[in-house]
């Protein structure tokens, strides 16, 4: 990123960018349980953040949301709220001490959506 980018974002007014829960940080999504969840699962935090990324997609006018930055626990690319919020963030760095041993892509075509799988050489 170029230095008055960055300089730019540390201002004050732009300091909601640099909060855990800002839009560019936010775990809130990530955390969520996998698609398909059972009732039991269906908590008030959970249907909060559902409603609210429910809220946003209709803001943007678009159908769903990929998020990455929050590593899914089943190392495998997931969704929540109803296919509505993607999660891609599988682990693969080779900084995590046990790596996914394998790729994954989210390919999105219109509104046909697959999850493409390949194992590390």
């Amino acid at each position: 990123m170029p230095p008055d980018f960055i300089e730019a974002v540390l201002r004050p007014q732009f300091s909601f960018l640099n909060d855990a829960d800002s839009p560019l940080w936010s775990r809130r999504y990530g955390q969520l349980p996998a698609d398909p969840i059972d009732f039991a699962e269906m908590t008030a935090d959970y249907l909060d953040a559902c409603s609210d990324l429910q809220i946003v997609l209709e803001r943007l006018a678009v159908k769903r949301m990929v998020v990455a930055h929050t590593i899914q626990p089943e190392r495998e690319i997931t969704s929540a709220c109803s296919g509505r919020v993607w999660r891609t963030d599988i682990g693969m760095s080779h900084g995590f001490s046990e790596p996914s041993p394998e790729y994954q892509i989210l390919n999105i075509q219109k509104d046909e959506i697959e999850v493409l799988i390949r194992r590390k050489i």
